[in-house]
């Protein structure tokens, strides 16, 4: 695997010399929610990204931005007030020239209002800022108060023009609701995190910490290396790749031609995490490795398709890096030992202000029993099934937004026979990805 890496990175170093490069925007759902607002509203597709693979690149996310504050006409004030703050945000690729801070200390300390620190020229861009999330509550029936506190630092930028960065760090003490809590005391992971400690009697602490670099192979081919989490689609969950679990070490390779849209990605997993008297304790963690992609295709202006095939393996194998076979042919060669899923998924704006999306994933299929024609009552044609609806300013109410979704899943949709300790580690239950 480390050689694939070293691939990449040797081929950046002689394809990416006249080509600009910009970092990602990590993925936030608040956050891209508001730029997917904005293209639902447009009615049309936007021509620079396709929001069914995320994360999206800075500099493209400004393209949409611009040309959309250009062709909107009329803005409410609020949407007026996004818009501004999502160009800020992102004001190193903006043409327009963006307003300063009122309250900046000497020449790069809050010169603009979205970084604590900026300095740009024609070699270095660098953006740096402190992270910091407080949160309270209360809950009913309950003595204790959830609360969480995460401390942090997040720099991002690029090296003349070429290569994009980006890398946050960050240490977060909290204290779940009940529900939460019963989840994370059940399973013994937490939501987006892996390796974790108690804080106090009900808490959990744990340090985060996210990166990559990226870089234009050629005018249509980006590719990003890095340690992070993806997500695929256009609702509040992914059946296909969701950023549920704790980031991973990956290399992704996007490429966009027109209207179409090809995403691989290649990562290695934690498949699970040792857990002594139910807190994590040390010992090399099981890995898996993953391989996807997915061909998303513009059918015109207002339905987008999608189609992805992915494989899970106990070990890297060569046989699945190869970008354009089907990897399920490859299973069968192998003798049918990985788990791999195919499915389809689909976005389609009805109008200006309204968009139906849904996926459909599929890991085993039989003929007869999927259609009913023999009851045997198998497990077998394990599937999930999304559907979903945004209504963007109900009843023309500005910033009134609506959101309906529906996720079912058969049993053991998710699940294979891996068995990922061995029995030296007998102190510990066998148990399975």
């Amino acid at each position: 695997m480390k050689y694939f890496f070293l691939f990449f990175m040797f081929t950046g170093s002689f394809v990416s010399d006249v080509l600009s490069q910009s970092p990602y925007l990590p993925f936030n759902r608040d956050y891209y929610s508001l730029l997917e607002r904005y293209e639902i509203k447009n009615g049309a597709f936007n021509e620079f990204f396709h929001t069914g693979s995320k994360p999206y690149r800075r500099d493209e996310v400004v393209q949409f931005l611009e040309k959309y504050k250009q062709t909107a006409g009329y803005l409410s004030s609020k949407d007026e007030f996004n818009l501004n703050y999502l160009l800020q945000d992102n004001w190193e690729y903006a043409s327009d020239t963006m307003a300063l801070s009122k309250l900046s200390l000497g020449k790069h300390i809050y010169n603009r209002p979205s970084d604590f620190y900026g300095y740009k020229n024609k070699d270095f861009d660098v953006h740096l800022n402190p992270v910091l999330y407080l949160q309270g509550g209360a809950e009913i029936d309950s003595d204790q108060m959830p609360f969480r506190n995460t401390r942090g630092l997040a720099i991002h930028g690029s090296i003349d023009n070429k290569i994009g960065f980006y890398t946050m760090l960050a240490t977060t003490d909290l204290l779940f609701p009940s529900w939460v809590n019963d989840y994370v005391g059940s399973h013994g992971a937490i939501p987006g995190q892996g390796f974790w400690k108690r804080y106090g009697d009900r808490g959990y602490s744990f340090f985060s910490a996210r990166g990559h670099i990226t870089f234009s192979a050629t005018g249509h081919v980006n590719i990003q290396m890095g340690h992070d989490s993806h997500f695929i689609g256009e609702g509040l969950r992914s059946f296909i790749l969701s950023d549920f679990s704790n980031p991973f070490v990956f290399v992704k390779v996007n490429t966009k031609i027109g209207k179409v849209n090809f995403t691989n990605l290649w990562g290695q997993m934690t498949a699970d995490i040792i857990t002594s008297r139910g807190v994590p304790t040390d010992g090399r963690y099981p890995q898996k490795w993953f391989s996807f992609h997915r061909l998303g295709v513009n059918l015109g202006k207002r339905f987008n398709l999608g189609v992805f095939e992915s494989v899970m393996a106990d070990k890297a194998n060569w046989n699945y890096f190869n970008p354009l076979i089907f990897y399920r042919w490859v299973e069968h060669q192998l003798g049918t030992p990985d788990k791999v899923m195919l499915g389809t998924d689909m976005k389609w704006n009805l109008g200006k202000g309204m968009q139906l999306y849904g996926q459909f994933v599929l890991d085993e299929f039989v003929f007869d029993e999927f259609f009913h024609i023999t009851e045997s009552g198998s497990s077998r044609n394990k599937h999930g099934v999304q559907l979903g609806y945004k209504y963007i300013d109900v009843a023309g109410i500005d910033n009134l937004d609506f959101q309906l979704e529906y996720n079912q899943a058969r049993p053991f949709t998710f699940q294979e026979k891996f068995v990922l300790y061995q029995l030296q580690h007998s102190t510990y239950p066998p148990k399975r990805s």
